[in-house]
């Protein structure tokens, strides 16, 4: 409903709905999976990306010995990687955040 209020469900003849889609239940269900905790979503419209973000109350890798995230080519991050242009992880205030975004053009 948000990206039809934004008239962007459709780019370049792809149903960006549905890679949206992809990207929130994969990082909805690592911050379910990995971090055990809560999680909020967050999706900002740019001029020439869609913006998805997901934040958990798990530390970023590596600030307390943990391992980096795991990129598994069919599922998971692989699949964020394979549908969005560019992802990442930062440090959030009690945890973090992992986005992606997806381009419009």
């Amino acid at each position: 409903d948000l990206l039809r209020s934004w008239r962007i469900e459709w780019r370049c003849g792809v149903n960006l709905a549905s890679d949206v889609a992809i990207v929130v239940g994969e990082l909805a269900t690592n911050a379910v999976r990995h971090a055990g905790s809560g999680f909020t979503v967050s999706l900002m419209l740019a001029v020439d990306a869609v913006r998805i973000q997901v934040e958990d109350a798990r530390p970023l890798a590596g600030s307390h010995g943990d391992p980096p995230l795991p990129v598994s080519p069919d599922h998971g991050l692989g699949l964020v990687d394979a549908v969005a242009a560019r992802w990442g992880v930062q440090p959030a205030d009690g945890g973090k955040t992992v986005w992606a975004e997806l381009p419009l053009t």
